[in-house]
């Protein structure tokens, strides 16, 4: 099997929209505006996507030490880029966080997990001297996949997951065996038609490659993730990461535990704007 992109841009616009304040932002950034001034003013009319900049702005992620209260001040801050990206967070999440009615996700916990996995994968690379931003957004959609299994391949994520279960393998390893390819190169082409960087998309298009600082970061961070949150499904671990693979990152082991406590310290800061209360299994 493989993923038909076509296919998918149209599964895409059946999604519902995002509100017009936002859809603004998004046509007025596609359009090339990278003025923070106008963004900021634009930001101010959706009042959610306001307070998670300002939250993102305050948070331990960027250090300040002073209170940023005003979202035209944390638009600076954080960056056009940053900015676009955690609108297409927005709306990814707005568009995800109820799952289809037989599902057997638990949509609150993948999220949980893909949190976590962000604020570890940045803190991982902050260590490293690796873009730390793109890390944090590479390592919050590295799962995304599974979402989009689940509403676009019901029955083929449903399968996957069975044989994960019974034969006690990694999902990676069943989605490989049953599909010929895994729900991170279905992000990777979901954030590609969202005209996401390259950067972001080439590392969750990385496979069994992972063979890049980032993509070792941002694996690394999840199989950590699942250490602290637990599993996005119960009973099934998502992927693992061999020890060779984790020396040749160049992470220090000894670190590693340090690394992970600012990381869930993040999570903390963060879990209540970035995580939607939908409903789980279906419930």
């Amino acid at each position: 099997m493989t993923w038909n992109v076509e296919e998918i841009k149209t599964k895409l616009s059946e999604l519902s929209s995002p509100n017009p304040e936002i859809e603004a932002i998004i046509k007025m950034m596609d359009d090339g505006v990278s003025d923070l001034g106008i963004i900021g003013k634009k930001v101010l009319a959706d009042p959610v996507l306001a307070a998670r900049i300002l939250q993102l702005a305050n948070s331990s992620f960027y250090g300040f030490t002073k209170e940023v209260k005003d979202v035209d001040m944390a638009c600076v801050i954080l960056g056009a880029n940053t900015i676009r990206n955690l609108i297409y967070t927005l709306v990814v999440l707005s568009r995800f966080n109820g799952p289809r009615q037989d599902t057997q996700l638990d949509y609150t916990q993948i999220w949980r997990h893909s949190l976590m996995t962000a604020c570890i994968s940045q803190e991982l690379s902050r260590r490293q001297n690796i873009d730390f931003l793109t890390a944090f957004t590479a390592g919050l959609f590295n799962n995304l996949g599974v979402v989009l299994m689940d509403y676009f391949y019901g029955d083929e994520i449903t399968e996957c997951v069975r044989e994960a279960r019974q034969e006690r393998k990694h999902l990676v390893s069943s989605e490989r065996s049953i599909l010929g390819k895994d729900h991170r190169a279905l992000s990777a082409i979901v954030l590609e038609c969202w005209s996401f960087p390259q950067e972001i998309v080439q590392v969750l298009n990385s496979g069994s490659e992972i063979n890049t600082p980032m993509a070792l970061a941002v694996s690394l961070g999840d199989v950590l993730a699942t250490s602290i949150v637990g599993n996005c499904i119960a009973g099934v671990q998502l992927h693992c990461i061999a020890p060779c693979k984790v020396e040749a990152s160049g992470v220090d082991i000894s670190e590693v535990p340090a690394m992970t406590l600012n990381g869930l310290k993040l999570f903390k800061e963060l879990a209540s704007e970035f995580i939607p209360k939908g409903k789980k299994n279906g419930s």
